[in-house]
């Protein structure tokens, strides 16, 4: 019999969804193939260390119920072990759910699990930190500052905290050094992407995967007001690669240079980097619990 650490973010999730939700996972989950353990976190952080905690341990799986955040915590300790991470898409976005087809429906995303169709995907790095979604300056990292505080979850209240920082944000100015060559400009929004969406399906970096061994670099130049509905109608239908304001490339090892110190996010968490950020891919260094339909 294989063990399992569950580890649940009580702040994720809607009511109906946590409503007796330990229950619900004994009922759900095949317990002819699992030893279940349950934890809760309380504090930032403590999913990452409850993860390490579960490779010490010897365990098989640890499974994260909680948003792209959540998510990263646990899979910082799981990289580079023989330890699987199971997902149980409970966030805002669910951006690395989505990219790796696992369902939004919990139940179902409960016998995906039993499954233990277990995949090797990519994970990058920011100054040493990892992602496993997207690590991005500019106009959505201070989004993701306001989103951080706003009482409405999920897609509107997201929408609210796009809007409330539309109308102070400034440009920055970066210079990137990749593919061997040195690129200088302004940025509404500058993303380094191992998946192809933010979550709830906008997609950043339509083309990326998460099996080739390259970050995606998406970067999106100043636009105006008008430009807005054409925008989003692109970024929610894949399109995004289509618009003259928006220009990518892809590389293993990158060099970012900001005018100073900066609000960043990871994942969608925000934080603050150094002016200068080196971005590395890790080749399927992360092991996933996945659907045997999935495309990655």
């Amino acid at each position: 019999m294989k063990r399992m650490m569950v580890i649940i973010n009580p702040k994720s999730g809607l009511f109906f969804q946590k409503r007796h939700l330990n229950e619900k996972i004994e009922r759900w989950i095949d317990k002819s193939k699992f030893s279940i353990s349950f934890h809760h976190t309380e504090y930032a952080g403590h999913a990452k260390e409850l993860a390490l905690q579960a490779v010490r341990e010897g365990m098989d799986y640890v499974v994260g119920i909680g948003g792209d955040g959540t998510l990263n915590e646990i899979a910082s300790s799981l990289v580079h072990t023989p330890v699987a991470m199971g997902i149980i898409p409970m966030g805002s976005g669910n951006g690395l759910a989505r990219h790796l087809g696992i369902p939004m429906d919990i139940k179902k995303a409960f016998s995906l699990l039993n499954q233990e169709h277990v995949e090797e995907i990519d994970y990058c790095t920011a100054n040493g930190k990892p992602f496993f979604c997207t690590f991005g300056v500019g106009y959505d990292a201070n989004v993701s500052v306001r989103f951080s505080h706003e009482k409405i979850r999920g897609k509107w209240g997201y929408l609210k905290s796009m809007w409330k920082e539309w109308v102070q944000f400034s440009p920055i100015p970066y210079t990137i050094s990749a593919q061997g060559e040195t690129i200088h400009g302004e940025a509404f929004m500058l993303n380094c992407a191992n998946i192809s969406q933010w979550g709830n399906g906008a997609y950043i970096s339509p083309e990326a995967s998460v099996k080739d061994g390259f970050c995606n670099i998406s970067i999106l130049a100043p636009f105006k007001f008008l430009h807005i509905p054409v925008l989003l109608y692109r970024i929610f239908f894949k399109r995004i690669h289509k618009d003259s304001s928006f220009s990518s490339f892809k590389d293993t090892h990158i060099m970012l240079s900001l005018a100073g110190e900066s609000v960043a996010h990871y994942d969608g968490e925000p934080c603050m980097v150094e002016k200068e950020v080196e971005i590395l891919t890790h080749h399927l260094g992360l092991k996933v619990i996945v659907s045997q339909k999935s495309n990655l």
